[in-house]
């Protein structure tokens, strides 16, 4: 559309949590709209001109990199596998690839280094602030007026391509929310926040393979932590009307439990959880508390009470930190035990 997209932005609004941008430069208008398939490793964009006095091409230089979220990419003479074909771009690192499909497109591949791209918001945390990327290649199509093409990104052994209903699935997911959360009637902000707190709640499996949940406590630069879930947990989960998560939450913490405390931290890399913080699992209690005061489940509580009387025991032999060692604490967890106790639930032996 333009030389530089930034002086032909004209507008910038959210469908959802979808981001839509409007660029408009030499008669030309057009909309672009970004969403993800939830559950998934798949970025969709849709590019639609809205209007044009001629024909419109649109060309989408793809960068790529692989690297985890604290670390940056600088050229070397390694290069990637690069595959054009049709329509789809494919760049595999060793076991991992990923994929670029462009609706009605022609792929070009390419691999050479693309240096010293300016990253602002690192600049401004006095971190590096640069980094080079792949550049993997072109997609390029004709782009009528009025018929938006997409743009698919997504990871994995296959190519996920455009799909027409994605975007509509999308919105019903999120309306679906909305109703659960019974605030369809409420301000716009109220809205948002709804939606928002959604996209912290993610996968996670125990250890016998059953699905369960948990909350990553930021992006994109930390994953899920014990006493951030806890905290978080009714406001995420029970506000907005989703009780069976914050059980599934709960159930995941309760999974990893060891020496009477849950996790803080579970590493990037996939290795033992850190049992490095004092009250993550009294949090974890009192999030016990909320659901049962917010939708009473006796077999829920029932399932958790080992994990309180475990909690228990260990606070009156000590646990890491010495913790056993503060009484009040002790008292304060078999108390809350005690009013959670189920009602066909063993007594907690406290002296």
């Amino acid at each position: 559309v333009s030389p530089d997209a930034s002086e032909a932005l004209v507008s910038f609004t959210l469908d959802g949590t979808s981001p839509v941008w409007r660029y408009e430069s030499r008669g030309v208008s057009l909309e672009r709209r970004l969403w993800m398939d939830h559950g998934a490793n798949v970025t969709r964009l849709s590019y639609t001109v809205l209007r044009a006095p001629a024909d419109v091409t649109l060309t989408v230089e793809v960068l790529t990199d692989c690297r985890d979220y604290h670390s940056r990419s600088f050229a070397s003479d390694w290069r990637p596998d690069i595959e054009a074909q049709a329509s789809r771009l494919t760049t595999h690192f060793g076991s991992v690839s990923v994929h670029a499909v462009l609706e009605h497109g022609q792929a070009t591949a390419d691999g050479g280094w693309w240096r010293d791209v300016g990253l602002a918001s690192e600049r401004q945390r006095g971190l590096t602030d640069h980094e080079d990327h792949i550049h993997s290649g072109s997609l390029t199509a004709a782009l009528p007026v009025g018929l938006p093409l997409q743009l698919v990104l997504s990871t994995g052994e296959t190519a996920v391509g455009p799909d027409p209903t994605a975007q509509s699935a999308e919105r019903a997911r999120q309306t679906a929310l909305l109703d659960r959360a019974k605030v369809q009637d409420a301000p716009e902000w109220v809205r948002r926040l709804v939606l928002a707190a959604d996209q912290f709640v993610v996968r996670r499996t125990l250890r016998d393979g059953t699905p369960a949940h948990t909350v990553i406590a930021g992006y994109h630069w930390f994953a899920d932590w014990g006493r951030d879930t806890m905290i978080s947990l009714p406001g995420l989960a029970l506000v907005t009307g989703r009780p069976e998560i914050a059980r599934s939450i709960l159930r995941a913490f309760a999974d990893v439990m060891d020496q009477g405390m849950i996790p803080n931290r579970f590493p990037d890399a996939g290795s033992a959880p850190e049992f490095n913080t004092v009250d993550a699992t009294f949090w974890f209690v009192e999030a016990i508390a909320a659901v049962d005061a917010a939708s009473p489940d006796p077999q829920f509580l029932a399932e958790m009470f080992p994990a309180l009387e475990e909690i228990v025991a260990h606070l009156r032999s000590g646990t890491r930190y010495g913790i056993g060692q503060a009484v009040g604490l002790l008292g304060y967890v078999a108390v809350k035990a005690l009013a959670l106790r189920p009602a066909d639930g063993a007594l907690l032996a406290v002296d």
